[in-house]
């Protein structure tokens, strides 16, 4: 539990689907400014019955793989014995609850025992249905095997698992006894099948609000007599603060605290960055890699700064650096799934996609088509956007991927995103005569927005009802583009007036230009930062250059050539080994930053409008227009060489 922290902690949480989408964004809202070690997190989850005591236990030593079983999510412990263990467990998406036995890997590891387990699965199956029972499932689960069947509090468990094979037959027959008992004698059962359901957990719940309390009375004493020593010491100058920016910059806010499982891993690649006998490369691999292991940490944030001091693989791209005309690759990637969007209008295009975090929500928008949200990979629909309303443009999702920021003509609008989509919040007052651009900043606290009226808007994004913080004239002509640089230190906006503006925040929100990038007659203009928050590659019309980039300014390194005309986005993969080209007739060209040559191009079967990286990097999703009678959709290619999957 040493190496444990409340970003870990949140992510296993996440990754387990333990918690429910609604009871997740209200973690992240609402319960983590609270929480700043593991325990108290755990303590506030039991003491909402989010988790159950013995989950929490679990999940405090590491354990989160013992608490899926298939389908199942593990809730307390039923029984142990020689067969294997029996759990108390509810399904992912049925939400029944069921009695799950798991063999014990000496079980599991005889062939006759397994065999005989699914004879008695067998013979029990004909029982159950003869005597109209709820009949669940059994099969092969990772090296072991499991069988899930009817919960019931007052029956006990333990004679299941106290032979191996296990008893599955007599406790079929017990359990039909149980049914058979007057509500009342059910309802007198014995103390240790009551203890077993969810009453048990209602104790431990009761338990642990006692001690919490007591806890809560010591703590309070104990930091009393801890501050009078420091202040009497006059050590308070030796401890140190963790900037606000920081900790509101994070999933978690106060990583000081909740990263020491991320410190000592940090410390070690701190000392091999510092290394020159490492080889450069393979350290920043490496620093990506925790990055993106360790999200929201203190540590994380410290790993942008030496990722600037790092030789990275764009220095070594030349003026020819791109292979001309960027062939087409061998092996197409892998589509996975193709979402058709109906749409009567012959000009109806999908113009925005965006994945959540964790590759687990997608959104699309576009002309003539409202915006759609699905949970990945079932592809079960959350809600549409703006339904109802005028056709939504652009779309958004907040880095927690708790809010979705959408763009109709000119308002712009936000609404929750848990298990369904809330109501829509509208922010005033609107872009005239419509929004071009949106991006929120890497730690979720602030939303910009761009228009055609040229003016670029600054919104607090931290309560329910966002307000506006400042606006300002930006461009000459419409603004179509705003990005953030991974820092979050400064945004880019780009516009059709050839020029490409870098802003950066002071304290108060107010924006201050510290460089413009431009080049003559070049109409369109877009910006695409790498993640290793040093450089820049901008289009400007149907050229590509590379800049290089501080808080005090910009410097154009060099151009890049024979590339295809006609770009209309450009990309970096979130772990920087990618840098996704789009071109409306010819797909995707993924360019493979280290070697500078075209792995892989994503061509979908209609023209492409827009394109988004999944935020692990996995997936690629590019919309498309309609065409020749194929209405505009959505089209996901896997990018990393992954194992088949089934196309939906």
């Amino acid at each position: 539990m040493s190496g444990l922290s409340v970003a870990s902690l949140v992510q296993s949480l996440w990754h387990g689907r333990l918690l429910s989408e609604a009871q997740y964004a209200e973690l992240v809202q609402r319960v983590l400014p609270h929480c700043s070690r593991p325990q108290e997190l755990v303590q506030e989850l039991t003491g909402r019955c989010w988790l159950t005591p013995w989950q929490g236990e679990m999940l405090l030593h590491g354990r989160l793989a013992e608490l899926i079983v298939g389908p199942y999510r593990l809730l307390d412990r039923l029984a142990e014995g020689p067969a294997g263990r029996v759990y108390l467990a509810e399904h992912h998406h049925m939400r029944h609850r069921a009695a799950v036995l798991v063999l014990s890997e000496a079980a599991a590891g005889t062939p006759e025992a397994v065999e005989q387990f699914y004879a008695q699965v067998r013979a029990a199956g004909s029982e159950i249905d003869e005597h109209g029972m709820e009949a669940y499932e059994a099969g092969p689960v990772g090296a072991s095997h499991y069988l899930a069947t009817e919960f019931h509090p007052s029956l006990d468990y333990r004679p299941l698992v106290g032979q191996v094979p296990p008893d599955v037959s007599g406790t079929v027959r017990r359990l039909m006894e149980v049914r058979r008992r007057p509500a009342a004698a059910a309802a007198d059962g014995t103390a240790a099948g009551a203890a077993s359901g969810w009453s048990y957990v209602q104790q431990r719940r009761a338990q642990r609000r006692r001690w919490l309390v007591a806890n809560i009375i010591g703590g309070v004493l104990v930091a009393a007599v801890a501050a009078g020593v420091v202040y009497i010491l006059g050590k308070s100058d030796s401890i140190a603060e963790v900037p606000a920016s920081d900790r509101e910059a994070a999933l978690v806010p106060n990583p000081a605290d909740a990263a020491s499982g991320a410190a000592a891993e940090w410390k070690r690649l701190a000392a091999r960055a510092a290394d020159p006998g490492q080889p450069p490369l393979a350290v920043r691999e490496a620093i990506l890699e925790f990055r993106r292991r360790y999200p929201g940490t203190e540590e994380a944030w410290q790993a942008v700064d030496v990722l600037r001091r790092l030789p990275s693989p764009l220095d070594k791209w030349t003026a020819a650096t791109i292979p001309q005309a960027l062939q087409w690759p061998d092996q197409p990637p892998e589509l996975v799934a193709a979402v058709a969007l109906g749409s009567d209008r012959s000009d109806a295009a999908v113009g925005s996609v965006a994945f959540g975090l964790g590759d687990r929500l997608l959104a699309a928008a576009g002309a003539g088509i409202p915006g759609h949200v699905w949970m990945v990979p079932h592809w079960k629909p959350i809600g549409e956007v703006s339904k109802g309303l005028t056709p939504t443009k652009l779309l958004n999702f907040s880095p927690d991927s708790t809010r979705l920021a959408y763009a109709t003509d000119q308002i712009i609008r936000i609404r929750h995103v848990g298990e369904t989509l809330g109501e829509p919040v509208s922010l005033h007052p609107p872009h005239q005569p419509g929004t071009g651009a949106l991006a929120w900043s890497p730690n979720g606290r602030i939303l910009v927005s761009g228009g055609s009226d040229r003016l670029v808007r600054i919104w607090d994004a931290t309560d329910l009802r966002p307000r506006l913080l400042c606006e300002f004239q930006a461009h000459n002509r419409p603004v179509h583009q705003v990005s953030f640089s991974p820092d979050g230190r400064l945004f880019a906006t780009s516009s059709s007036d050839s020029r490409i503006c870098l802003w950066k925040l002071d304290s108060q929100w107010q924006p201050q230009r510290i460089a413009v990038l431009t080049e003559p007659r070049a109409m369109t203009t877009l910006a695409a930062f790498s993640p290793d928050n040093r450089t820049m590659v901008c289009r400007f019309g149907s050229r590509l250059s590379l800049w290089d980039w501080s808080l005090e300014g910009a410097r154009k390194r060099q151009d890049l050539r024979d590339v295809p005309t006609g770009l209309i986005g450009l990309q970096f993969s979130p772990d920087g080994r990618l840098l996704a080209l789009l071109h409306p007739d010819r797909g995707v060209f993924l360019v493979e930053v280290s070697s500078r040559l075209t792995v892989q191009q994503c061509r979908p079967p209609a023209p492409a409008r827009c394109a988004a990286f999944s935020s692990e990097g996995r997936y690629l999703a590019v919309g498309c227009a309609v065409s020749n009678g194929r209405p505009p959709g959505v089209y996901v290619f896997r990018v990393d060489g992954g194992r088949q999957a089934e196309a939906r």
